[in-house]
């Protein structure tokens, strides 16, 4: 049998040819190695121990190639919203497709669909700045309605082997793409997921019929066109009159509906000038016109697009994970009490984790230092309301508690934490996330403003 990284890495050489159809994919599910591979990536996910890692039993592999061969493997029902324990061998069946996909899929996808927030917004940044017309699309509600056939359909496109089709199917038919959303991290798309693959492979039909559309604006010099999408939400930019704009709101309500066969209401395509401000991947974005001596914003001038964090989802953000309530209009810290039976240092790394995550979330924002610096007050006092909870005790009596060795144990040189023991049995003080870490990081600013 080949080694599976050199059958993946011919998969992706061929897969640069657009035009190329893969043959005789499913038989690499006769391959134990690929089984073996994803065996080593399901554990290191889980962050077991790598020693472990041989330990799959070859009857087990070679009972699932059987069932593969005669096509008598069906994966367990996942439907309903309710997952139930997945059989282990459908998580490898799962982990060998997503590596046959990937090498197929992967270099295909469009440069103008991103895996990852930062290069979605540059993208916005670079190639936004002239547009006289923002569209927004949000598709999070029609993903839950993948259209199973559809997406057969346009893997058929790339994959010339329909016994994987047909298990592909399977899948789907057990429920893997119902209720779906894209599973997102702080930082971009989770590529783990199976899913999400899909997804992806789903919409890059999408994506295409966009190029197509940039392309044929392109050839007019007075129009222009910038796309992009990421994950679940699209944004488009047109340079050119009104009815512009409208058409290309219909065009894309056709491919939705028509193409990609989603259901899909009037209210999630919205519609703005560029003077107005609008909402997307939950920055407020609006553009800064370029200083002229006479007023307006002509044809060819390019403006900045800054990127602001919304008051409401801060206030939102605060209100969810129970930090404060708001009473009589104003913020009011409280304590946590689900997490009063914790450990102190579990206490503090849920409080680290969830707001160092929106802080690096909205680090492009121009004002989010500033309106995170003020929200940090809530989230301390929050944090010692919480301890202070736990020990039935105040915050400021705290202050002086001290561990065995004579060490303050939650406020250490100024500084708000928990002295915790470490795995060599050694006192550490863990901080509480700092104010002065939360930072602005701006995008790199380019002079490039292309368009298709």
């Amino acid at each position: 049998m080949r080694n599976p990284d050199w059958v993946l890495e011919s998969l992706h050489k061929h897969s640069k040819n657009n035009n190329y159809r893969f043959q005789k994919l499913y038989r690499n599910l006769y391959n134990p190695a690929f089984y073996q591979k994803a065996y080593a990536i399901l554990y290191q996910k889980k962050g077991n121990n790598t020693s472990k890692q041989n330990e799959l039993p070859t009857e087990r592999v070679e009972t699932l190639i059987e069932q593969l061969k005669t096509e008598n493997y069906q994966p367990i029902s996942i439907k309903g919203g309710v997952k139930e324990k997945q059989p282990f061998a459908d998580k490898l069946v799962q982990e060998v497709l997503k590596q046959l996909l990937t090498a197929i899929f992967a270099s295909r996808f469009s440069p103008c669909s991103h895996q990852h927030l930062q290069p979605a917004l540059s993208q916005i940044k670079q190639q936004f700045r002239a547009i006289k017309w923002w569209i927004i699309v949000d598709i999070k509600e029609s993903m839950q309605h993948i259209h199973h056939e559809t997406l057969i359909q346009i893997m058929r496109k790339s994959i010339d082997d329909e016994k994987l089709l047909r298990l592909i199917r399977k899948f789907l038919k057990a429920g893997y793409l119902a209720n779906f959303e894209f599973d997102l991290t702080d930082t971009g798309i989770r590529k783990q997921s199976f899913s999400n693959l899909l997804a992806s492979i789903y919409l890059q039909e999408l994506d295409k019929g966009m190029e197509k559309r940039m392309e044929r604006y392109s050839e007019n010099s007075q129009q222009k066109m910038a796309y992009i999408r990421y994950a679940n939400h699209c944004l488009i930019g047109i340079i050119g009159k009104k009815q512009d704009a409208e058409n290309m709101k219909k065009q894309l309500h056709d491919d939705l509906t028509k193409t990609l066969r989603l259901p899909f209401r009037e209210e999630q395509i919205k519609m703005s000038h560029w003077r107005e401000k609008i909402r997307f991947l939950d920055y407020d974005m609006f553009i800064v016109p370029s200083q002229k001596k006479n007023s307006g914003f002509r044809q060819n001038d390019t403006g900045t697009i800054k990127f602001s964090m919304p008051y409401e989802i801060l206030r939102a953000f605060l209100l969810k994970h129970g930090y404060m309530k708001i009473v009589d209009g104003k913020w009011k810290a409280l304590h946590r009490p689900r997490l009063l039976h914790c450990d102190d240092h579990i206490i503090l790394q849920a409080y680290n984790t969830e707001f160092k995550r929106f802080c690096r979330y909205y680090q492009i924002a121009f004002d989010a230092k500033e309106k995170l610096g003020k929200a940090h007050f809530i989230f301390r006092r929050s944090f010692t309301k919480t301890l202070a909870g736990k020990y039935r005790t105040k915050v400021r009596k705290l202050m002086s508690v001290r561990t065995a060795s004579g060490k303050k144990k939650y406020f250490f040189n100024g500084v708000w934490g928990v002295m915790h023991r470490n795995k060599d049995n050694e006192e550490q003080f863990l901080p509480l996330f700092q104010k002065e870490h939360i930072v602005y990081q701006p995008l790199n600013n380019s002079t490039n403003c292309s368009y298709k």
